[in-house]
């Protein structure tokens, strides 16, 4: 491409080149290569909508000059949307740049890559928080991002043979079951309507709902060694010193994004909560990745995992994206700027 042209990847295109495996390697690495300070990346920014609108948008910016990469993820988070429009929750755009002229170069579609880079990071976490020997996983949620998270967790320990699913419907238990059993055709899948019924025995579970309330709250008590993931899950400070170790991908970030939200639920209902602080976490993903990091020290700990999301893994898996479909001479060529 010449300077000034930019190039379009779209949503199509982007789910042909990217896998699971691919995710998992690149979210790993570049979680790794930030706690190793190869790269920059702030507290994303959060403008919400409410009380006009139930939604939000937040801003995501990351440089990673080992890539000669900078650029940003604006995403979007609507309620509402699949049940009044039919559309994602969750829909995005990234833009990736050079760094030493800030000229942009492409724009990938952000709704993949947001879906499976989130699942991947919990598979990840499950990589290095789960105890020796795991092999039996609950997913507390069957939906789009729910799915993801199985995934991940079944392609960053092998060892799983069981995946337990709870969701209140059997058409999402339905729908997962079936897309699980296509890529892991050898994976056990029990399915629950209640997930309370599933947690003991289970050695990883992975929250990721959209429910008002914090749904390991009625849990009264995890198994020894069990680690949890909270995918998506409306939790507070008290919430993960239940824990024994608790670990997060961005803490100040989690803490800020995660503290927001409860405020937001405060004003509207007057819900009370234990306002969640950054050294509440013990250490980060990237950090047991980079060997840096103490975690979990024996098998009977349990294990929190607290994930916000950070704009390298955005950038880090669509500058793959850029790379394979420009290899394969694809995506869409514009001119863009007067160069």
């Amino acid at each position: 491409m010449k300077d000034g042209q930019l190039m379009i990847i779209n949503q199509k295109e982007t789910r042909a080149v990217l896998n699971m495996e691919t995710a998992v390697e690149c979210v790993e690495r570049v979680l790794k290569e930030h706690a190793e300070g190869l790269s920059r990346n702030p507290v994303k920014v959060h403008l919400p909508f409410r009380p006009e609108i139930e939604g939000y948008m937040n801003s995501m910016p990351a440089y990673m000059p080992k890539y000669d990469l900078m650029g940003a993820k604006l995403v979007t988070c609507h309620k509402y949307n699949p049940t009044e429009y039919g559309y994602p929750n969750t829909m995005g755009i990234i833009i990736l740049e050079h760094p030493k002229t800030g000229l942009p170069f492409a724009i990938v579609d952000g709704t993949y890559v947001t879906e499976i880079r989130t699942g991947a990071a919990a598979g990840v976490a499950a990589k290095y928080c789960a105890k020796k020997g795991a092999h039996v996983a609950l997913q507390v949620g069957a939906g789009a991002q729910g799915t993801m998270a199985a995934r991940a967790v079944l392609t960053a320990v092998p060892a799983v043979d069981e995946m337990r699913v709870a969701d209140i419907s059997e058409a999402n238990l339905e729908k997962f079951e079936k897309a699980i059993k296509a890529d892991f055709p050898n994976v056990k899948v029990v399915p629950y309507t209640n997930y309370l019924d599933a947690i003991a025995g289970s050695e990883i579970v992975a929250f990721a709902t959209n429910a008002p309330k914090a749904l390991s709250r009625d849990v009264k008590e995890f198994d020894k060694g069990t680690v949890v993931l909270f995918v998506a899950e409306n939790v507070d400070d008290s919430d993960l010193r239940r824990f024994d170790v608790r670990v997060a991908d961005f803490p100040k970030c989690y803490a800020v994004r995660i503290n927001e939200e409860l405020e937001a639920k405060f004003k509207a209902t007057g819900a009370p909560y234990a306002t969640i602080l950054e050294e509440t976490f013990d250490t980060t993903i990237g950090d047991l990745a980079a060997g840096t990091g103490v975690g979990r020290t024996s098998d009977d700990q349990t294990v929190v995992v607290g994930m916000c999301g950070m704009g390298i893994e955005d950038l880090g898996v669509a500058k793959i994206v850029y790379d394979r479909v420009t290899a394969n001479g694809g995506g869409v060529v514009v001119d863009f700027q007067d160069i």
